[in-house]
């Protein structure tokens, strides 16, 4: 908690301990509930995450509950567990999209010196959807490359709504053809590595009947975005110590 009040800076005077329970986003109710619109313009339903008893005229509304200490305690040993299994990653995607609310979610990590695919694994995304996927990969990659360009703290999650302006949102080819017509209304990218020699990301979609992103799901990925960072570190130290042993093999062979 104290290193999520310190991602969040001012913002994290809001975040709020409920005995027993964990912890809660609050903040003042707005208008319109503070809620953004989506990729597809629509703003998702207001949804009541007041605790039991708690007075519905209280000056401050909760806004979204992070995770249960028991949740988080078992989607962090899963990830973990794909140090030594990566076949468990796609346990640990789905746990982590069941939490989030999320239709899909992307974990991968690419070697860009050996232009090598460390991890990519998937959930909800069908063998056809990451083929049209991978076809607009230039304009996601051009679109980060701006967010990037600006300097964002490391930590900080790039959000499509959040991000795009709708005028843009209408004319790309990636939202119109790949994202619409399978009712994804959000994407949530949590870089967990970025280097000139690597890069690894989560990537995170919502679906049209959940709404866009909200504060809820961010806190969420800042809780379990140290976890998968060490986890897929870990992953690219055995990967490049299996590198070495193979190249090794490969020189003493060579060897009369």
């Amino acid at each position: 908690m104290r290193d999520l009040r310190r991602i969040l800076g001012d913002e994290g005077a809001r975040l709020q301990s409920l005995p027993k329970r964990g912890y809660v986003f609050a903040h003042e109710p707005a208008k319109d509930n503070g809620a953004k619109p989506g990729l597809d313009g629509r703003h998702p339903p207001s949804v009541d995450l007041s605790p039991p008893g708690s007075a519905s005229t209280h000056a401050a509304s909760i806004h979204a509950a992070l995770l249960p200490p028991a949740d988080l305690s078992r989607i962090i040993g899963v990830i973990y567990d794909c140090t030594l299994d990566p076949t468990r990653w796609e346990t640990a995607l789905s746990e982590i999209a069941a939490v989030m609310d999320a239709e899909s979610a992307i974990l991968s990590l690419n070697d860009l010196r050996r232009h090598r695919v460390i991890i990519h694994k998937n959930v909800g995304w069908e063998e056809e959807g990451i083929a049209e996927r991978q076809k607009h990969m230039p304009e996601i990659h051009a679109r980060l490359g701006e967010w990037f360009a600006t300097g964002p703290p490391p930590d900080e999650p790039y959000v499509a709504s959040r991000r795009l302006p709708p005028s843009y949102l209408d004319s790309s080819p990636y939202v119109q053809t790949c994202l619409k017509p399978r009712g994804i209304v959000d994407i949530l990218h949590q870089f967990l590595i970025y280097t000139p020699t690597h890069l690894s990301e989560l990537v995170i979609s919502r679906h049209l009947r959940y709404g866009p992103i909200t504060h809820r799901e961010i806190g969420i990925s800042a809780l379990l975005l140290p976890h998968l960072r060490r986890a897929v570190t870990i992953t690219n130290v055995l990967d490049a110590r299996s590198v070495e042993r193979l190249r090794l093999a490969e020189t003493l062979d060579l060897l009369h």
